[in-house]
């Protein structure tokens, strides 16, 4: 049986603003991290802090 990739939706904890970010797990096992394009805190940006989520 095949694992699906998986799509989470959460804010990110780096500072008070509340960014949106989307968390990727993919099959293998991997993760990368993306701002949401529908949260309106940040529109699909993510900053300095928030684009290395997935590497802590």
């Amino acid at each position: 049986m095949a694992i699906e990739p998986m799509l989470n939706r959460s804010t990110c904890a780096y500072c008070g603003v509340g960014c949106g970010i989307e968390i990727h797990t993919d099959p293998d096992g991997s993760t990368r991290v993306q701002g949401d394009a529908d949260h309106p805190a940040n529109f699909g940006k993510l900053c300095a802090k928030g684009s290395t989520l997935a590497h802590t």
